[in-house]
């Protein structure tokens, strides 16, 4: 039976007696049990104190130095439950030398919680693609015996979900390290190491390990992924990625192209200037334009060709391409202009020339 300073209870001591007993000053506050606990350097370390049936005592945290010391610390307090504070002490970005033994105090009673925490370091160092050989990504815990899993992601999704990574991949028996096989410059990308750390509390983090590559050209089906048109302008698209993001520049012969009357340059996703928009287009507009994405790991160039014609092949276009004429015209598309234009404005983008360079 546990009392408080407002229980009141009747109490048969024997079958003639009756005592009345009222509990008029009781300390109530308890704490919750030992815990260890385990955080990665590099992130938050946080550790709560729960202080049942708070009665407004001062409360706490330290942390015992070698001497076995204890260091005051501030913490902020929280509501939690019903009749339940919690202070949560807080180091922003932990390191090895935050690791030992933490004790929350109320009052200046002699019990008080006791957490022990210890901080991993994580090496995940990045890599590069080499198209045709194999790319290792690791996620090393140091140290090692601390019980954990690990799963790896890219764009949120487990490898196993991403088609393109299909039979590729393979992991060693505790996932810190993974191999991706045959690698193409599209495996590139931002891939994660989700660790879940086991102590008293389940702690998951989370690490970035980049897997880098020169820019490549993306599929362009349908075909509106590489321009598109109105009346009144024409925009070309440059289909690229890599990681780093690139950056692209417009030529036009020998001149580079800037932002202006004539043309606008505008971002595509994460790419900064990949479309390219020519205002009010006509027969001087004609002719070739180049772009450009470099980043770090070498760059590659598109060619797009703007011609007078009243069809134009795109390599890959869409159902709406393939409908009209029986079929006969599978693989183009058609933008008609006002017909005031001298004539049809369409776009090629010629897969011989685009050019890769390291």
């Amino acid at each position: 039976m546990r009392l408080t300073p407002r229980s009141s209870k009747i109490i048969k001591c024997s079958s003639y007696i009756l005592y009345h007993l009222r509990i008029v000053n009781v300390r109530s506050v308890w704490l919750d049990a030992v815990e260890q606990v385990y955080f990665i350097s590099g992130h938050p370390l946080m550790i709560d104190c729960k202080i049942h049936d708070y009665n407004g005592e001062k409360v706490t945290w330290g942390r015992f130095d070698s001497e076995q010391v204890r260091h005051e610390s501030k913490g902020k307090m929280m509501d939690g439950e019903k009749d339940t504070k919690i202070l949560r002490l807080t180091i922003e970005l932990a390191d090895t030398a935050d690791s030992g033994m933490y004790s929350c105090r109320v009052g200046d009673r002699e019990d008080e919680k006791i957490v022990y925490t210890e901080i991993a370091t994580v090496r995940a160092p990045g890599a590069n693609v080499s198209e045709g050989f194999d790319a290792n990504l690791k996620c090393e815990l140091t140290p090692d015996y601390m019980q954990k899993s690990l799963v790896w992601q890219r764009d949120g999704l487990p490898l196993d979900q991403i088609p393109s990574l299909k039979d590729r991949i393979s992991l060693d028996q505790e996932n810190a390290s993974l191999t991706i096989k045959n690698a193409k410059l599209s495996d590139a990308g931002t891939y994660t190491c989700e660790i879940r750390l086991i102590g008293n509390k389940v702690q998951t983090f989370t690490e970035n390990v980049i897997l880098q590559g020169r820019p490549y050209r993306m599929e362009t089906d349908p075909a509106d992924k590489v321009f598109s048109a109105s009346e009144t302008s024409l925009t070309l698209k440059c289909p690229v990625k890599g990681t780093p993001s690139p950056e692209v520049f417009w030529q036009r012969g020998d001149d580079v192209l800037e932002s202006g009357t004539k043309y606008t340059m505008t971002s595509k996703g994460d790419v900064k200037s990949a479309n390219l928009e020519i205002s009010e287009p006509h027969e001087d507009d004609f002719g070739e334009y180049v772009c450009t994405a470099e980043n770090v790991m070498g760059k590659v160039d598109i060619t797009f060709n703007v011609v007078n014609a009243t069809m134009a092949q795109i390599p890959g276009g869409g159902p709406e391409a393939q409908a009209g004429a029986g079929g006969h015209n599978a693989g183009h598309s058609v933008w008609k202009f006002s017909t005031d234009l001298l004539a049809l404005l369409a776009l090629v983008a010629v897969p011989a020339k685009v050019a890769y360079f390291s």
